[in-house]
């Protein structure tokens, strides 16, 4: 699985209700697709974790709007 599968793995779990990977598109916005503040917070948590990395560039997570920004943020 490569990391952008593994990206939208990670989107999929944190969509409520569970949406499948097949149905989360690039230009859906983070909202479309149920992710709230508290969500998006948390999926970035797990994002980190993913990656190996810490602290993503605050200025980089205000950004993101759409399921797309969140893969180049992670990229």
């Amino acid at each position: 699985m490569n990391i952008k599968q593994q990206i939208l793995a990670l989107i999929s779990e944190h969509t409520e209700p569970s949406l499948p990977v097949d149905q989360i598109a690039e230009d859906l916005s983070l909202q479309e697709i149920g992710i709230d503040s508290l969500r998006f917070m948390l999926l970035v948590l797990a994002l980190e974790e993913l990656l190996g990395q810490s602290g993503f560039n605050v200025g980089s997570i205000s950004q993101v709007r759409s399921v797309g920004d969140l893969i180049a943020m992670a990229a």
